[in-house]
Parts: C-alpha cells; sequence; structure tokens
C-alpha cells in the first residue's frame, strides 16, 4: 500500500513540472478582453509578450529569448476610431529608441518615420502603402544633416475624392491653400523664383503635403485640441491652432525673401477673406 501512493506523487509532481516549463499567461480586463498574454517556457518568458487596453487595442510587444528581453513596441492611438494608430516607438533590449512611427490620422498605410542606430538618428521620411516617398534626411552621428534624397514616388494610384469636406458638430475642417501667384515674382538670393519654392506642411510633426504655387487641400480633425502646424523650407515657421468641432479654419500659406532659401508663411485667416480666396483655386484632394 506504501508503494502505491509513493508513485502516485511520483506521478503527480513530474506533471507539474512539464506544465510550468511550457505554458501560457493570460490575464484579462474586468470586461473579458485580454489585458496580457505571453509564454512561458522553463519558467522564462519566451517571444512575444502582448499587452492591450481596455478596447482591445495592442498597446505593447516586448520579445524574450530566454527571459531576456530584446525589443519593446510601443504603440498610442487616435481617439476617434478604434484601432488607428497615432504614434508607434520601437526600442531595442537595452530601451533604447530604434524607430519612430508618426501616423495618417485617417489611414495607417501612411507614416512619418524616424529611424535610430545607437541612439542617433540616421534617416526620416515618409512611407506610404510599405514603399519610401518623398523627401528622406540622412544625418551623421552628430545630429547633422548629411544628405537629401528624393524617393521615387509610390507606384499605388490615389484616388481623388470629387467631394470636399464640410464641418458637422463630430468634425472640423482646415481648409489650407496658396494663392497662385503668375510671373514676374520676386527673385531669392539663391537665384529662384519664389513663385517656384514650394514648402513641406507638417501637422503635429506629419508630414501632410507639399504646399506648392497656387495649392489647396483639405485636413479633417475628429477630436479638439492644440494642433501645431509648421511650414519647412531650410527654416520652420510654425503656429499653434486650437481646434474647437464644428468649425472651419483657413490657413493661407506663401513663401517670403526673408531668408535667402525662402521662408515658408502660415497665417490663420478671417473666415470670410479665406472663403473668398480659396474659392479661386482649383480644388483638389490629391
Amino acid at each position: 500500500m506504501t508503494i502505491t501512493k509513493n508513485i502516485f506523487i511520483l506521478l503527480f509532481f513530474t506533471t507539474s513540472i512539464i506544465h510550468a516549463q511550457d505554458s501560457t499567461y493570460t490575464n484579462l480586463w474586468g470586461n473579458g478582453i485580454k489585458k496580457e498574454e505571453g509564454i512561458f517556457s522553463n519558467r522564462k518568458k519566451e517571444g512575444d509578450w502582448n499587452k492591450w487596453n481596455q478596447k482591445g487595442e495592442l498597446l505593447e510587444v516586448e520579445n524574450y529569448i530566454s527571459g531576456i528581453l530584446t525589443s519593446r513596441t510601443s504603440n498610442i492611438y487616435f481617439q476617434h476610431e478604434t484601432n488607428l494608430l497615432y504614434q508607434q516607438k520601437k526600442y531595442d533590449g537595452d530601451n533604447i529608441l530604434m524607430e519612430n512611427r508618426s501616423y495618417n490620422f485617417q489611414d495607417n498605410n501612411k507614416y512619418y518615420v524616424s529611424i535610430y542606430k545607437n541612439g542617433n538618428k540616421v534617416s526620416k521620411g515618409k512611407i506610404f502603402n510599405n514603399e519610401k516617398i518623398g523627401k528622406w534626411n540622412h544625418y551623421n552621428e552628430d545630429g547633422t544633416l548629411s544628405g537629401i534624397k528624393n524617393s521615387k514616388k509610390s507606384t499605388t494610384k490615389i484616388i481623388v475624392k470629387d467631394v470636399f469636406y464640410e464641418p458637422t458638430k463630430y468634425n472640423s475642417i482646415i481648409k489650407i491653400y496658396r494663392t497662385k501667384r503668375f510671373p514676374p515674382s520676386k527673385t531669392l538670393k539663391n537665384g529662384k523664383s519664389i513663385n517656384s519654392v514650394n514648402f513641406d506642411l507638417y501637422i503635429n510633426n506629419e508630414n501632410f503635403r507639399t504646399i506648392s504655387n497656387g495649392s489647396y487641400f483639405e485636413y479633417e480633425i475628429k477630436n479638439e485640441g492644440v494642433f501645431k502646424i509648421e511650414g519647412l523650407i531650410t527654416n520652420s515657421e510654425t503656429i499653434h491652432l486650437f481646434v474647437k468641432l464644428g468649425r472651419t479654419y483657413f490657413l493661407e500659406c506663401d513663401v517670403t525673401d526673408e531668408d535667402p532659401n525662402g521662408k515658408a508663411s502660415i497665417t490663420l485667416v478671417d473666415p470670410l477673406i479665406g472663403l473668398e480666396k480659396a474659392n479661386k483655386i482649383p480644388k483638389s484632394l490629391n
């Protein structure tokens, strides 16, 4: 009888050890949505460990090899739509930033990315449908600009909408325009005509559009707050716009001769003036 009990205890103990060596850990929010999940192997974290918020949006992914953290990705989301990324940061196992992405407020196929090596920024530019587009800046180890490359344009067709936004109580519209100017125009110190100089417009650090002579764009906003709007040629011009829902805002853009290469100008104008000027420009959402 004693021998039988000993055998039973030995079998039970062995089964318990096998389970501990390879198991899945899952923790839930009160609403039943997963809060955290990952795998233990030999009592150590292994592979991807995921964390979610109560809406089910993936907040963080940590990767482990034999219990050692090798990388971490953190996500921040827009508030107006579920699972629409606002920002994503990737770190190595020593918590050193490797990549920072700022996403388009309507489409996560578009984002502006800065890439780092050993904590130093090495390049930044825009991605659309997994392709580099537009200007890409490259940097030296000390952070100074080493060069600018123009990436090939995306081969993906962009459908231009023929319907323009009007605000509702759930959104706001920023109408952005640059009045078409015809020759002759001022000549900058670098020898270029001021009419031929374009600049990149950033909204909350995201490269939104290139503003050229005669441009018109519309930007839809679905959450109130302060928006940083920046025009960049060599030096930047920045304004901060507090946006409330249900309103239309008009931004008049231009290029001045305050800098040898031209300086971006961004001005919030009276809606009546903005409407009159914007209506004279052919509309395009591309």
